[in-house]
């Protein structure tokens, strides 16, 4: 039985529950369902548990209910890969193929790694969505000119399920799937940029391809292969080449001085951002540093200039270790008579960091 319809985007949020927050380049976002609609989620991360082992994540942001104000600020974000504000499914009512383009009570999920848990099948995964009493694959190339395989519509998100509505296979009481990671350790990928080397990448590991021949045999073994631009070959290695959870609030950081280019840093790491990667470096740390030349000079020494993501993904706390930043200092001195000495120099960088703190 169809259930109310709300005007788009202005569904009444009290009437529903989160399946989880979190932050992303907008702020604060919240995956808001109708309590039907999340029963047909936990409903859809059993079978995916039990069909592969794993199950897949909703997309970071607001891939669940999309209130009207946040539809306007990712169509003037992202253009035609996002609906005109007002009519997205994720807003409470909707019109496609599978409705004859009648507009109908609509709510959405987009499961972003879906491809991972399924291997790439696209029908076992469609399968698992229908079985969990939702709908797949109807924002189509045809339809709405993009393929969106990881968009889900629940075209009845506000007819409550219980335990013994047989259309719906209703989780146990309490039972919350674990996590899918985004990469899984099975998992052997085959990556290539506009101008990057193509890669055979999995979790922890990266080998470039150095010959056609290689190329070609990488793409038999891969289980998923990535052709796209520099930006998502640079996100994809960085990802890789670390299995631990990334935060905004540690890891690496960035930094600039008066006559020092922005730049960013980590353990072992040191790369300058260009404009475009300065201005969206903010959506990966919020650790942000103004520091004067000698201080951007002392962080510099402590890290290794080499190959890198723009943005690694590896977490340990930087820390300045003073003795070893002094040692380092005194070797790469010109040899002189009589040159300061390593405790000389560790003490001089403690009183500059003492004097002149980071900000």
């Amino acid at each position: 039985m169809p259930g109310p319809v709300y005007s788009n985007g202005y569904a009444p949020t009290n009437l529903m529950v989160s399946a989880g927050s979190g932050y992303d380049k907008y702020g604060r976002y919240d995956w808001l369902m109708t309590p039907g609609q999340y029963q047909k989620h936990l409903a859809l991360m059993r079978i995916c548990k039990e069909r592969t082992g794993h199950v897949p994540d909703l997309t970071p942001g607001y891939s669940a209910y999309r209130p009207f104000n946040i539809q306007v600020i990712y169509k003037n974000d992202l253009g035609i890969g996002a609906a005109i504000a007002g009519t997205s499914s994720h807003g409470g009512k909707w019109a496609g193929p599978v409705t004859g383009w009648r507009v109908v009570p609509t709510m959405a999920m987009d499961y972003h790694n879906w491809y991972l848990v399924f291997k790439n099948d696209r029908n076992a995964w469609y399968q698992a969505v229908r079985d969990a009493g939702l709908v797949p694959g109807q924002i189509t190339v045809s339809a709405f000119g993009a393929d969106e395989p990881w968009h889900v519509i629940d075209l009845d998100p506000w007819r409550a399920v219980t335990a013994g509505d047989g259309s719906v296979p209703f989780p146990t009481p309490g039972e919350v799937p674990t996590s899918t990671p985004a990469i899984m350790e099975e998992d052997m990928i085959y990556i290539s940029g506009t101008t990057r080397p193509a890669a055979l990448v999995t979790l922890g590991r990266a080998r470039v391809l150095n010959s056609d021949e290689e190329r070609q045999q990488a793409k038999v073994l891969a289980t998923k292969v990535l052709e796209g631009n520099d930006r998502q070959y640079d996100l994809w290695m960085s990802f890789v080449t670390s299995s631990q959870e990334y935060t905004r609030e540690s890891g690496p950081f960035i930094a600039s001085s008066p006559n020092r280019g922005k730049a960013i840093f980590d353990v072992g790491v040191y790369r300058l951002l260009n404009a475009e990667e300065s201005q969206n470096a903010g959506a990966f740390t919020n650790r942000v540093y103004s520091m004067n030349d000698r201080q951007y000079d002392l962080a510099q020494s402590i890290a290794t200039t080499g190959i890198a993501s723009p943005f690694p993904i590896t977490i340990p706390e930087v820390k300045f270790d003073y003795d070893a930043l002094a040692k380092h200092i005194v070797e790469n001195l010109p040899e002189t008579a009589e040159g300061p000495s390593v405790d000389a120099i560790a003490k001089a960088v403690r009183a500059e960091f003492a004097e002149n703190p980071l900000t």
